[in-house]
């Protein structure tokens, strides 16, 4: 064939070298980069929330404590600063009596530091470290009065975990349970019973004193029932009181574990 031949063909592009393939790729790369962006974002965002609730923590932790060095520590050496000024020219012979009312406010005194110092110890984040604390302070509380104080259930209670909000709302209400029947109840005997049912801590404080009708000082809120009630809702528990003139009190707490051991 002297003339020759020709043949037409057209060879069409692979799939990856497509319009549709390449404009499929890079929206998948800017997806895929844009998902990578949020992910990281997200991650730093999370980590900048947890910083941000850890500082939130530890300012609530220190308006607390100060709150508590204040309240508790500053008006019992304002007392005994009091008690002392009244001592100056004292005959000898009143002596006794005003240094034995300096000596008890003292030794309060000490004992509302060792709580206070008690509370900041991370090993203490425990109900049955809560219960051994409320035992030892109602006994020493009680050691030198005519009242006997019984402390029944610390022994088991479990080792859950307790946060320090909930640990100090506890701990308050024991103490203001506790320094109310001393101060006011007349009694011969107080009993705390602590006990943990199913996911309920329980405390109860009762005494065999003279009582009181829990609406009437709910009005003058002289014992401080008020802010009792206060500090147990706060933490998500509830506190009922029972009480008649001539029956004695009766201070019963509950508080759900699972909220007691949220961080």
């Amino acid at each position: 064939n002297n003339d020759g031949a020709t043949l037409s063909f057209t060879v069409g592009p692979a799939w990856g070298e497509t319009m549709a393939a390449r404009v499929g790729g890079l929206l998948l790369l800017a997806g895929a980069s844009g998902w990578i962006a949020r992910a990281i974002s997200q991650r730093r965002l999370k980590a900048r929330l947890r910083r941000l609730e850890q500082e939130h923590a530890l300012e609530k932790e220190r308006v607390r404590i100060a709150r508590d060095l204040h309240d508790d520590l500053g008006a019992s050496l304002t007392e005994v600063g009091l008690l002392a000024d009244r001592l100056v020219g004292t005959p000898a012979a009143e002596l006794a009596p005003e240094l034995a009312g300096l000596a008890w406010r003292t030794r309060r005194l000490a004992t509302e530091l060792s709580g206070i110092v008690w509370t900041m110890s991370p090993k203490n984040g425990t109900l049955d470290r809560l219960g051994e604390f409320i035992r030892q302070y109602a006994q020493r509380l009680f050691r030198a009065t005519a009242i006997e104080c019984l402390v029944r259930g610390v022994e088991n209670l479990p080792a859950a975990p307790l946060a320090p909000d909930p640990q100090h709302q506890l701990l308050a209400t024991t103490k203001e349970a506790l320094n109310n029947a001393l101060k006011h109840s007349r009694a011969t005997q107080v009993i705390v019973a602590l006990a943990c049912e199913s996911d309920t801590f329980e405390l109860v404080i009762s005494d065999n004193g003279a009582g009181f009708s829990p609406a009437d000082a709910g009005v003058s809120d002289g014992n401080g029932l008020r802010n009792m009630q206060a500090r147990i809702a706060e933490i998500g528990g509830t506190l009922v009181i029972a009480s008649a003139p001539g029956e004695g009190a009766r201070v019963t707490v509950r508080v759900p574990l699972r909220l007691a051991g949220e961080k």
